[in-house]
């Protein structure tokens, strides 16, 4: 929804913002997407469960995120 929120916001003449390149799948009117194109972007993204142990299906899922991605 915050990424809706964003775009609707450009829509409306109130900035402008960065987006993943899957925003553009849902265009909106008076919004241009464009790739930013020469710049190496870093992006650390964070793993979110139920606090507690982690369930199999979880533990499977970070086990897969860390070969696919590495980890820290």
């Amino acid at each position: 929804r915050e990424l809706d929120a964003l775009v609707a916001l450009v829509s409306a003449g109130l900035g402008i913002t960065l987006v993943p390149a899957s925003a553009a799948r849902l265009p909106r009117p008076g919004v241009a997407f464009r790739p930013v194109a020469g710049v190496a972007l870093h992006v650390r993204l964070v793993a979110v469960w139920r606090q507690g142990p982690a369930v199999p299906v979880v533990r499977r899922f970070l086990d897969t995120l860390h070969e696919v991605a590495g980890s820290d």
